[in-house]
């Protein structure tokens, strides 16, 4: 998905896989936001299913790729969340307010996501000789699902999940 730099593409066009800088945020509706934001929820949710179906599990293929597709999703949502900020309105709020949710709800299943951490777990037993700083990073990526709920059993991850969504 992509936020256009210019205004004179048509529609299908808009629907292009990279940011375009600089953005001309005045010329973002809401409704295209909307769009981009859907289709990038959708494009790291196959990301994810991807990685955890993939029998490689490398430092690049399972930390590299989620890292990737995450940082992307985030990069959208904030600068949704910058608009709404900057242009505000009714329109924008109530984007937002839709949307808000589902982005949430993908990003805190993220670390309770069983056969994803367990790929992690599969990159740290297999790749012993990781450079430190690619080291440094999966042990972080590994907190990161500990204290997002990875180890609680499936009963306390759903109670979670609900209190996370509110």
């Amino acid at each position: 998905p992509a936020i256009l730099s210019e205004n004179t593409h048509t529609k299908s066009e808009r629907n292009m896989t990279q940011l375009r800088h600089p953005i001309q945020f005045h010329s973002v509706t809401p409704e295209h936001y909307a769009d981009v934001l859907r289709q990038q929820l959708e494009q790291t949710q196959q990301v994810i299913e991807n990685v955890t179906a993939d029998s490689m599990s490398t430092y690049e293929t399972v930390c590299g790729t989620l890292d990737e597709a995450l940082s992307e999703l985030q990069n959208i949502f904030h600068i949704g969340q910058h608009l709404e900020g900057i242009v505000g309105g009714p329109d924008w709020r109530a984007t937002m307010s839709k949307l808000r949710p589902a982005v949430t709800h993908l990003l805190t299943s993220v670390p309770l996501n069983a056969k994803l951490h367990q790929k992690l777990k599969q990159v740290e037993t297999n790749n012993a000789t990781l450079p430190p700083l690619q080291r440094r990073h999966l042990e972080l990526t590994l907190d990161t699902f500990q204290q997002g709920g990875a180890l609680l059993d499936p009963k306390d991850q759903e109670t979670l999940r609900e209190v996370e969504l509110r």
